[in-house]
């Protein structure tokens, strides 16, 4: 998926929330995920998971919008978000393992 693509929900996802988005952030400490939300009603969520090497932004947005926790409508914006957090966070990673010690 590109950055500029829609992000595309598999049948019966969504529906969930239907709070937008009015600010976000993500940031990645060793393993963890954690994301901070502020909706339209002015509610703070704070989203914290484990991750892996396997994971994408586009099903960790999945799972998100599945669970309830953004609404699709905001789905584009929270994959590439989280796409450029996963993509820092790797490269971070492998520049210390390619670094001498």
């Amino acid at each position: 998926m590109g950055h500029g693509g829609a992000l595309s929900m598999p049948a019966g996802v969504g529906g969930g929330e239907t709070r937008l988005i009015l600010r976000m952030h993500a940031s990645i400490d060793g393993n963890s995920l954690q994301v901070l939300l502020q909706l339209d009603d002015h509610m703070n969520r704070q989203l914290t998971t484990e991750i892996g090497e396997q994971d994408t932004a586009e099903n960790l947005v999945i799972e998100l919008v599945q669970h309830g926790f953004i609404s699709e409508t905001d789905s584009q914006k929270m994959c590439s978000m989280l796409t450029e957090v996963l993509e820092e966070s790797r490269n971070t990673k492998q520049h210390r393992l390619n670094s001498p010690t």
